[in-house]
């Protein structure tokens, strides 16, 4: 409100919206508020049933509770006494189905939502019955411990289960937690996984081996010529769409969703390179590399490319090939890393130096692919 010297004027309120979700259920917002909100038509008349702010259901729970009212019209019962009804104790199942709906939005790849569902029911199978808020240190501990010999398996595990307990608690449909989840390291202690490093051809043999990729011209061959000349990623080749390149400017642009770093990579492209695109067909797909079937090539295919030039490498290996060139030739470490697509510095060098230095990679990127062609 707004005292002026005469009176009083009322600030006009931001209209609510309401975004339909199906079945008579929806979120309504107003400024940085929302709600779930049940409308139904009773005597002629639109009426609208409060259910719970956002946060308190996810869209699988919200359109259950909305199932239940239906049911209760239909038996001609008040559907608000849904939500005054004794539930059942939610179960662990409820749980992990509640975290994964809420966090997948977030999750970059879609086989995450798989990977992460399946793994909390199986490695929690015995308790997918059982009410959450029953679960306890020695239910928690036991299945923690199997997974501890294998140090992946054991940290996504740990992530994902402590990830269902927080958000339970967060909704107060528990009052505790299982375990001390930070203490967990003084207690159970994975695994250490030897470190094994990608095989890769020495940089000082790359020539003979491009040699002998050179002459071929399959998808496959073309696609790993890019990525040996580059130094990006196998996804990140495979993926390569003709929209990425600019051909007048010499660069190449990987948009975030499809780095791993989840950071655009700027890549300056050699003569070779542009030499190379020009003569690759362009086929009705919008892919530089298209399979058989239009989409992208697979690991293997290119797996397979690679196997025919070297036994032992494999193609991850070539990107260790060029940086043991680039060490070994004095280059800067630090354009090396960029060109990579590494992060370098800490986190406040980072935000402050933001450029990605694509001018001053472009010669490293040149003195590599004269290295590999055995250009002068």
């Amino acid at each position: 409100m707004v005292q002026t010297d005469d009176h009083t004027i009322k600030k006009p309120t931001a209209k609510p919206v309401m975004q339909a979700k199906g079945d008579g259920l929806y979120i309504r917002r107003r400024g940085s508020s929302a709600s779930w909100v049940f409308r139904f038509q009773a005597a002629g008349r639109r009426q609208d049933i409060y259910l719970g702010v956002e946060t308190a259901f996810t869209h699988r729970e919200a359109k259950e509770v909305v199932r239940e009212m239906h049911r209760a019209l239909a038996r001609g019962e008040n559907p608000k006494a849904v939500l005054n009804r004794n539930t059942a104790p939610r179960t662990v199942a409820e749980a992990i189905d509640g975290f994964v709906e809420a966090a997948a939005p977030g999750w970059r790849s879609k086989t995450e939502r798989k990977h992460t569902e399946n793994q909390l029911r199986s490695r929690l199978k015995d308790l997918l019955k059982r009410p959450i808020a029953q679960v306890g240190r020695d239910d928690i501990l036991p299945i923690l411990e199997a997974a501890a010999p294998s140090p992946s398996v054991y940290r996504r595990l740990l992530y994902r289960t402590r990830a269902v307990f927080l958000r339970e608690h967060a909704l107060k449909h528990i009052d505790r937690q299982p375990v001390e989840w930070d203490a967990l390291r003084y207690i159970i202690r994975p695994a250490v996984k030897a470190v094994k490093h990608h095989p890769a051809v020495s940089w000082r043999n790359a020539p003979v081996v491009w040699r002998n990729l050179a002459h071929r011209i399959t998808p496959a061959a073309n696609c790993l010529k890019l990525l040996i000349l580059t130094g990006v990623r196998s996804g990140e080749a495979r993926g390569a769409s003709w929209q990425e390149f600019d051909l007048e400017r010499a660069l190449w642009t990987i948009p975030e969703p499809r780095t791993k770093a989840g950071k655009e990579l700027v890549v300056p492209l050699s003569r070779q390179v542009m030499n190379m695109l020009e003569i690759i067909p362009r086929a009705r797909s919008v892919l530089l590399f298209p399979g058989r079937t239009g989409k992208p090539l697979t690991d293997m295919g290119l797996l397979k490319e690679q196997r025919l030039l070297d036994k032992v490498a494999n193609v991850h290996g070539w990107r260790s090939s060029f940086r043991d060139w680039g060490s070994e030739n004095e280059k800067d470490p630090v354009l090396l890393e960029l060109s990579l697509g590494h992060a370098v510095g800490g986190a406040v060098e980072r935000a402050y130096a933001r450029s990605n230095l694509v001018e001053l990679r472009r010669p490293l990127m040149q003195s590599w692919a004269d290295h590999i062609t055995g250009a002068r």
